[in-house]
């Protein structure tokens, strides 16, 4: 195994971990997203626990549906931030791996590519949780726009 004595390998090492580096861009716009989702259903959250509840009793069973919808929707989001930051960590452990690799006498081609695929698997979930968490804001938009247009026809 070749020793990283010359600029010419080390360049190669820099190359390699290209990719990752861009994954990880890539991670921290995910995680820019889901923090300002996180922020804004928190602010709706605390709007809807702060408004007047009418006397209506149907107004309140809808109020609780949308507090319940929030909650379900921030431990989504919570868990999608969770898991983009876990993927990215093992994406900077591919990173590490990728130089350390020619230090030590051991081949460390498995433990990189495990460790890419496990990175690729939290990422994956942590896409899914954002989807069903788009899912659930778009139905209790739709939800309140149709309660919108209800009390405007009346």
């Amino acid at each position: 195994m070749e020793s990283l004595t010359s600029t010419a390998s080390i360049a190669q090492e820099i190359q390699l971990s290209i990719g990752p580096v861009f994954l990880l861009t890539a991670i921290a716009g995910m995680l820019t997203v889901l923090t300002g989702r996180l922020t804004r259903a928190v602010d709706r959250a605390n709007a809807v626990s702060s408004a007047p509840h009418l006397d209506d009793e149907q107004s309140g069973v809808l109020s609780d549906h949308e507090t319940f919808t929030l909650l379900h929707r921030i431990r989504l989001i919570e868990w999608a931030i969770r898991l983009n930051v876990s993927a990215a960590l093992f994406i900077c452990l591919v990173v590490v791996a990728l130089f350390t690799g020619d230090y030590v006498e051991q081949n460390l081609s498995s433990a990189i590519a495990g460790l890419f695929i496990f990175a690729m698997v939290l990422l994956i979930v942590g896409l899914l949780l954002f989807l069903q968490e788009v899912r659930l804001s778009a139905q209790q938009t739709r939800r309140d726009i149709e309660i919108l247009l209800k009390v405007k026809s009346k």
